[in-house]
């Protein structure tokens, strides 16, 4: 076997792959572990009406929710509709164990909005 060559890159532990998988991988999908029925009926709430994203599916122990990944805008904020954004879809499933609902299982989640301002009051408004 050959030794890997060592390129640089993103990191000090790439071995001349990263930048190819960089530009072959994309972030399009999370999970969200919720506690029940009413922690997947509140998050769907929050998603849909605070952040804007549109429910795909929605019953009592599941939902998945859509929103447009890529840059945003004010003068045009793409939409589920828009060819050519993909889509960052998010689940929401509902579970009962406490394992599964501590720190480590649910991911931290960041949202880049047009206006700050308007969608704080809009969710401080929902609670």
């Amino acid at each position: 076997q050959q030794p890997r060559e060592r390129r640089s890159g993103p990191s000090s532990f790439c071995h001349g792959c990263c930048t190819y998988l960089m530009a072959s991988i994309s972030f399009r999908r999370a999970l969200l572990m919720v506690r029940g029925s009413n922690g997947v009926a509140s998050s769907v709430a929050f998603y849909q009406n605070g952040l804007g994203l549109t429910v795909l599916r929605h019953t009592d122990d599941w939902a998945e929710l859509a929103c447009p990944a890529g840059p945003l805008s004010p003068a045009h904020t793409p939409s589920i509709s828009d060819g050519a954004h993909q889509q960052f879809h998010l689940s929401i499933q509902s579970v009962e164990s406490e394992s599964q609902l501590c720190t480590g299982y649910s991911p931290v989640l960041n949202f880049d909005v047009v206006d700050m301002d308007e969608t704080i009051a809009r969710c401080v408004q929902m609670g």
